[in-house]
């Protein structure tokens, strides 16, 4: 789902950025780790991407891999 997703905005948009609600829910762990590593990966369609997400301790991971990666709680 998130390949054609990723798709869909490469191909119809030149937006520079993508939203993302709970990408990673409901995923085994197998699928979770792709999917993140899609997520910050450079083959990425936009340059900026906001994530929702309640996997506190894989965005802490990612952030460790990812220079540029801002995190945010909201309440």
């Amino acid at each position: 789902m998130l390949a054609l997703r990723f798709l869909t905005v490469s191909a119809s948009t030149t937006s520079p950025f993508m939203l993302l609600d709970e990408p990673l829910e409901d995923l085994d762990p197998t699928n979770r780790r792709i999917i993140g590593a899609l997520l910050v990966g450079e083959g990425r369609p936009v340059t900026q991407m906001i994530v929702t997400t309640y996997e506190e301790p894989l965005v802490r991971r990612l952030n460790e891999t990812v220079d540029d990666t801002i995190i945010r709680y909201l309440d």
